[in-house]
C-alpha cells in the first residue's frame, strides 16, 4: 500500500467519524437543507396542490374499474408532488448539495493534511 492511499483511508476513517459534525457547522450546507423544511405557507401548498388535483382527477377519469382508477390518481398525486418540490428548488435557487458536501470534504481534507504536517514537524 502506498503512502497516498494509506494516508486516503486514513482520512476517509477521520471524514466517516467526523463528517456530520463538520456537515453541521458549515453554514451554507445548513442554508441549503433547511431549504427543504416547510417554513411558509406557499411550502404547505406542495401537499395542497397534489392532493387537489388526486381528488379532481378521480372523478374525471375515464377508468370505469375503481381500484385502477384509485391507483391511477394514487400515481399522479405523487408526480404532481415530485413536480412542486422541483420546481420549489428551482425558485429558490439552492446550490446542489453533494456540490456542498464535496466542498466541506475538500476543505476537512486540507485542514486535516496541514494538521498531520504539522504533526509530522513536530516529531522531528
Amino acid at each position: 500500500m502506498t503512502k497516498d492511499n494509506l494516508e486516503n483511508d486514513r482520512f476517509e476513517q477521520y471524514w466517516l467519524h467526523n463528517g456530520k459534525r463538520l456537515l453541521k457547522a458549515d453554514s451554507e450546507y445548513t442554508r441549503a437543507t433547511g431549504g427543504y423544511k416547510m417554513s411558509s405557507g406557499a411550502d404547505w401548498l406542495l401537499f395542497a396542490i397534489p392532493v387537489a388535483v388526486g381528488v379532481v382527477l378521480k372523478d374525471y377519469l375515464p377508468v370505469t374499474n375503481e381500484m385502477l382508477n384509485l391507483l391511477i390518481c394514487i400515481v399522479i398525486t405523487i408526480l404532481c408532488f415530485i413536480v412542486c418540490v422541483w420546481l420549489k428548488t428551482l425558485m429558490i435557487g439552492r446550490p446542489n448539495i453533494s456540490a456542498i458536501e464535496a466542498k466541506v470534504k475538500q476543505k476537512a481534507r486540507e485542514q486535516w493534511e496541514r494538521e498531520q504536517r504539522n504533526m509530522n514537524k513536530r516529531k522531528r
